[in-house]
């Protein structure tokens, strides 16, 4: 297998917004997706889009659609703080999950987290670089700072990038936590989005030409609500354009809204959302809930490292 012998095509029918099935779309009311939204749009600004509900509720089936896929996973907690020895086990577990699914669509997503991102990109890269590893044609990336801006840096066509790989994906039109604004977490911004064959992903809330960033504390949380959408308009779409993923967390036990978490439940449970009721849980590394497929490296919750493997079985 050389996923490198034969151009990799993106399915362009993946980036239009996909309608429910007849059947589908007469038992989703207005309000389905908002039961597992986790209040994150409670406190969207009155103008918003009135088709909202309807155009996220259509992500919402897109999940769904996601969920039943096979899609290869791996996800690795704690790069950023493992040891040598541990780096080097996880380098050889990332080559071998990118041997064995050698998909041409790789999938890479994770934390804002500078260090976690500066830990991810030089894993990838070994990874990418061995002999051993089969390369993928395409990374999917948000667009994102942290570790979504890690595909661009992989695919730098300006000399430090992978020789026949390239990135694409869908970023969200709000110029806001993007690998090319600079900011406290993005200290080394990334060139255009759309010199990497990334295009604008949709804004269901609100058009972006008219929306403008918080400039006072009150009007943050507005701000948030319009940009969720956004995200998990981004996330779906790159999520179905995905044949792998390669996810990079930390173990924080964070209790509220985790978007990484809620971009790996929809492999695992078909819905964007964290915490998610009724779920197995299946990226959670707290003592107690933290499922045996997860192999940890060490032992200190507070610099937790390890790593799993999941494969959803076909429905």
């Amino acid at each position: 297998c050389n996923c490198l012998s034969a151009p990799c095509k993106m399915d362009s029918s993946s980036s239009q917004q996909a309608a429910a099935p007849a059947g589908m779309a007469a038992q989703l009311s207005a309000d389905t997706f908002l039961a597992t939204s986790n209040g994150r749009f409670e406190k969207h600004p009155a103008d918003v889009n009135p088709k909202w509900k309807e155009e996220m509720n259509q992500l919402f089936f897109r999940q769904q659609e996601v969920g039943k896929k096979p899609t290869p996973i791996l996800a690795i907690w704690g790069a950023d703080v493992a040891t040598e020895e541990q780096q080097e086990k996880l380098l050889k577990v990332l080559v071998e999950f990118l041997g064995q699914v050698c998909s041409c669509n790789l999938m890479i997503s994770g934390r804002r987290s500078a260090a976690v991102a500066d830990q991810a990109e030089k894993l990838l890269r070994r990874a990418l670089e061995s002999s051993d590893s089969k390369k993928p044609g395409m990374l999917i990336t948000g667009g994102a700072d942290g570790v979504d801006s890690v595909a661009l840096r992989l695919t730098d066509k300006s000399g430090s990038g992978i020789p026949g790989i390239t990135s694409t994906g869908h970023y969200t039109p709000t110029p806001f936590a993007r690998a090319d604004v600079p900011g406290k977490l993005n200290p080394t911004p990334v060139k255009n989005l759309e010199s990497y064959n990334l295009s604008p992903g949709p804004s269901p809330l609100k058009d972006p030409e008219d929306m403008s960033l918080p400039q006072a504390d009150t009007e943050f949380g507005p701000f948030l609500a319009l940009m969720e959408g956004q995200w998990e308009a981004r996330d779906t779409i790159n999520a179905e354009l995905a044949g792998a993923l390669v996810a990079f967390l930390t173990a924080d036990g964070r209790k509220t809204h985790d978007g990484t978490k809620a971009t790996l439940n929809i492999f695992s449970d078909g819905r964007y959302a964290h915490p998610l009721e009724g779920s197995r849980g299946e990226w959670e590394t707290e003592e107690g809930v933290r499922l045996p497929d997860i192999v940890p490296l060490s032992q200190g919750e507070a610099t937790f490292v390890g790593y799993k493997l999941f494969t959803k079985k076909q429905v």
